[in-house]
């Protein structure tokens, strides 16, 4: 049975944050973890590219969209969207960019522009999940763990190829899609429902 567990160290509870680790600790060894890597990951291995985390790939998707004369729906849509963002009300703002972008070409044109040269600046925080030698399944977008591990990507679109993954570390797990196939990227409330 998949059991779910957070691990959060504070300061201010060492005794359940020693007793957390040395219970992580225990899984590790007996292969029960799946590592899921977010945003933070990616910050991290790009030296803080804005584009790594979700609200500076948001941004850059608007710039984007104003820059290949793309029209956000409704009127003053450029400035609602970019009202959202400043009210950091991120999955609205991602709701009106794919409805812009939509699944076409301008789309993975987009993933193309945001992904296709990601640098990846700093291996360290790669090369610490990897040697957890556990699944890895990710939220993000980019292609860092495959460049890095050489393993190869796979998504929720197969779904057999993501089981398998997980259960035999063959490949890196996309909760929210790969850039690579632009059809599997979840990009807000709109995309999460064809998951």
């Amino acid at each position: 049975a998949l059991q779910i567990h957070t691990l959060q160290c504070s300061s201010a509870m060492p005794e359940q944050s020693a007793a957390g680790l040395e219970d992580l600790r225990r899984r590790i060894v007996d292969n029960r973890v799946v590592v899921v890597a977010g945003a933070g990951v990616a910050l991290a291995a790009t030296n803080g590219l804005p584009t790594a985390g979700w609200r500076g790939l948001l941004r850059h998707g608007v710039d984007w969209c104003v820059r290949e004369g793309l029209t956000f729906p409704g009127r003053d849509g450029e400035l609602r969207v970019r009202a959202d963002l400043n009210a950091d009300d991120l999955l609205s703002a991602a709701d009106k960019l794919v409805r812009t972008l939509g699944h076409g070409p301008d789309w993975r044109r987009w993933l193309g522009d945001v992904f296709r040269d990601f640098p990846l600046e700093d291996p360290a925080p790669l090369e610490a999940i990897l040697n957890l030698k556990q699944p890895i399944a990710t939220t993000n977008y980019d292609d860092l763990f495959e460049r890095w591990s050489g393993l190869p990507a796979c998504t929720w679109l197969d779904f057999p190829n993501m089981q398998e993954a997980l259960q035999a570390r063959t490949g890196i797990a996309h909760l929210h899609g790969y850039w690579r196939e632009p059809e599997s990227v979840v990009l807000g409330m709109l995309s999460y429902g064809a998951v």
